[in-house]
């Protein structure tokens, strides 16, 4: 079964520049619980998953239920969103192996980095109203890659007003907006 199906991926890759190895598209809303942004890098197409914390545990009230058993009992906002990335053209049994779509060249890394930090960029300036995302990494590489997209970050990215999650996740890790009036601001910077 295939994470995006065949409808799915056309609709969020309609206005694809084929031309270009390099593309970032618009942020999709699929219904309230998740926003999709679909992105390019070299010939391969993937998808950014932003996943309200509250519909993937199930309903808001299993948020706090769930907390001690997969984020060390540290319990999100429940506008918080779990990110998740992958070729938009995986299974759901292969999308989250990275050894099934490794770059061509292990010299890409720091360039794709650069995309998906643009991508969460974009997600950032969409949805100012959401101040925290976490991220779980199905390998110690992977964990590497998506601490990296919020950590050296250059002073005119908005996500340098984001800082981490200080409390045990468990398996996931953690980003939130800091406490110093940084979410007005980024809410007038999106208009």
């Amino acid at each position: 079964m295939e994470i995006l199906s065949a409808v799915v991926r056309e609709e969020l890759f309609k206005d694809e520049d084929q031309q270009s190895e390099l593309w970032i598209g618009a942020p999709l809303a699929f219904f309230s619980e998740k926003e999709v942004i679909p992105f390019k890098f070299l010939d391969d197409r993937y998808a950014m998953i932003f996943q309200r914390v509250g519909d993937a545990a199930g309903g808001e009230e299993y948020v706090a239920v769930l907390a001690p058993d997969f984020a060390g009992g540290y319990v999100p906002d429940v506008e918080s969103r779990i990110m998740k990335f992958a070729r938009a053209d995986a299974t759901v049994e292969a999308a989250y192996s990275p050894d099934l779509w490794r770059l061509p060249d292990y010299r890409y890394i720091y360039q794709f980095l650069d995309v998906l930090r643009s991508v969460v960029e974009l997600h950032v300036l969409a949805y100012p109203h959401v101040s925290q995302y976490f991220y779980t990494a199905a390998t110690a590489q992977l964990q590497l890659c998506y601490a990296r997209v919020f950590r050296r970050l250059p002073d005119e990215s908005c996500l340098k007003d984001f800082e981490p999650v200080e409390a045990h996740l468990g398996n996931y890790y953690g980003f939130q907006r800091k406490q110093s009036g940084q979410h007005e601001n980024l809410a007038n910077e999106a208009r």
